[in-house]
C-alpha cells in the first residue's frame, strides 16, 4: 500500500512542479539559456559521460554483486528528475535554467538509456518506450499546458501559480516521509552489506561533478 501511494505521489510531486515553472516563466526564458552552447555542452557531458563512467568505475573497484552494479549504474544514467527544480528554488538560483537542463537531460536520457545501459551493465537493459512514458506524462506535457496557461492567459497563471507551489512543496514532503517508511526495513539491511559505502561515494562524486 505504501509503495502504491508513494507512486502516486512521486508523480503528483514531478507534475506540480513543472507545472509551477510553467506557470512562473515565459517559453523564451525557460528555453533561451540553451542558447549557450559551452554550457549545454557541459551539462550533458557531466550527466551521461563523467558520472556514468565514474559508477561504473565504482562498481569494478568495488567488485559489487551483479544487483547493487546495475542498481547503481541505472541510476547514473537517469539523468533529470523534478527536484532538480525544487533544489534551484531552494538555493535561490536560476529557476528558468534549471528548468532548461532539466527538460534537455529528459530528452537524451530517453535515447541515452537504452543504449548505454547495455553496455556498463550485461545484466541490465533499458526500454526507450518504457522510460519516455512516464516522463512525457508526468513532466514534459505538464511544462508544455502550463507554459501555454502562461501564454493565454497570464492572469490566470498568475493566480494558480502560489497554489501550486505549496502543493509542490507540501508533495514534496509526504514524498520524504513516505520513502522513509515504504523502504526502511531494506535501508536498515543495506547497512550490513556492502550497499551503503559505494552510494555515499557516488553521491559524493556526483556532487564534485556538479560544483566543477
Amino acid at each position: 500500500m505504501l509503495a502504491s501511494l508513494l507512486n502516486i505521489v512521486i508523480s503528483f510531486f514531478a507534475v506540480t512542479s513543472m507545472v509551477s515553472v510553467g506557470l512562473a516563466y515565459t517559453l523564451r526564458q525557460i528555453f533561451g539559456p540553451l542558447r549557450d552552447l559551452r554550457g549545454v555542452i557541459t551539462a550533458v557531458a557531466a550527466n551521461f559521460l563523467l558520472v556514468p563512467l565514474l559508477a561504473a568505475g565504482i562498481v569494478h573497484l568495488l567488485s559489487l554483486d551483479r544487483p547493487l552494479g546495475t542498481g547503481l549504474i541505472l541510476a547514473a544514467s537517469a539523468a533529470g528528475a523534478p527536484f532538480v527544480i525544487k533544489m534551484a528554488k531552494l538555493a535561490k538560483g536560476d529557476v528558468a535554467f534549471s528548468a532548461a537542463i532539466l527538460v534537455l537531460l529528459l530528452l537524451v536520457t530517453i535515447v541515452y538509456m537504452p543504449i548505454v545501459v547495455p553496455l556498463l551493465s550485461p545484466t541490465g537493459s533499458a526500454n526507450a518506450v518504457s522510460i519516455m512514458r512516464p516522463l512525457f506524462l508526468t513532466m514534459l506535457l505538464p511544462l508544455g499546458v502550463a507554459l501555454g496557461v502562461k501564454a493565454l492567459w497570464p492572469t490566470w497563471a498568475a493566480r494558480l501559480q502560489r497554489p501550486t507551489g505549496m502543493a509542490s512543496s507540501i508533495s514534496l514532503a509526504i514524498l520524504v516521509i513516505l520513502t522513509i517508511a515504504a523502504n526502511l526495513n531494506t535501508v536498515l539491511e543495506g547497512f550490513g552489506t556492502r550497499a551503503i559505502p559505494p552510494a555515499v561515494i557516488f553521491i559524493a562524486v556526483a556532487f564534485a561533478v556538479g560544483s566543477l
